[in-house]
């Protein structure tokens, strides 16, 4: 099994063209691992990773879901 490190802040800059992103609190959904995010421009942002698949979310629209990026 391979272990791999993803910066998300990293990720969600690429995808939204954003940058000063920051962890923040959210409920879980009970499928893989979910992260959560808050920009300083007031948009949120939600990351579920399960098995080799990533979904990302701004402001409740998905805005990525396939392969797993770094």
């Amino acid at each position: 099994m391979e272990t791999i490190n993803i910066d998300m802040e990293k990720v969600l800059k690429r995808v939204t063209g954003k940058s000063g992103w920051k962890e923040a609190s959210g409920m879980d959904t009970g499928v893989g691992i979910d992260y959560f995010y808050d920009c300083k421009d007031g948009s949120s942002a939600f990351i579920n990773i399960d098995q080799d698949c990533m979904i990302i979310e701004v402001d409740g629209e998905e805005v990525y879901s396939g392969e797993i990026i770094e």
